[in-house]
């Protein structure tokens, strides 16, 4: 998947950033435990009966480094995991591999890096 080049989120030195439509810090239905979510902005797939139509367009309004939103995400001190959704969050697969890898070395969650990893590569 590319990015439309106008909307392609801008490289802050070697790191991408992350087009955030919004964070959630603590929540109890967006996946197993006490987890902090993030939703990004930006898909193409345009499911029949999406959740978050409004997440769909991309966009650079908000757009912050991988370690800048774990920050975020790891603020809320309970939580034990973190949910991406969107949006397509594998549109932004790259950069939120490294949100995951500091989710996990802080011991709160990270999920399946490899399966990101692969999907990430197929939606190139």
């Amino acid at each position: 998947m590319t990015w439309p080049h106008e909307l392609k989120p801008e490289q802050s030195g070697t790191e991408l950033l992350i087009s955030i439509a919004a964070i959630l810090p603590r929540s109890l239905v967006n996946g197993p435990g006490v987890r902090s979510v993030l939703w990004v902005r930006g898909c193409t797939r345009r499911c029949a009966g999406c959740c978050n139509p409004e997440f769909q367009e991309f966009g650079n309004s908000d757009l912050r480094s991988p370690a800048e939103v774990a920050g975020l995400l790891l603020a809320t001190p309970d939580i034990e995991g973190v949910t991406f959704s969107g949006g397509e969050p594998f549109a932004q697969a790259e950069a939120l591999v490294r949100v995951a890898e500091l989710a996990q070395s802080a011991g709160r969650g990270g999920g399946d890096l490899h399966r990101i990893h692969q999907r990430g590569t197929l939606l190139r």
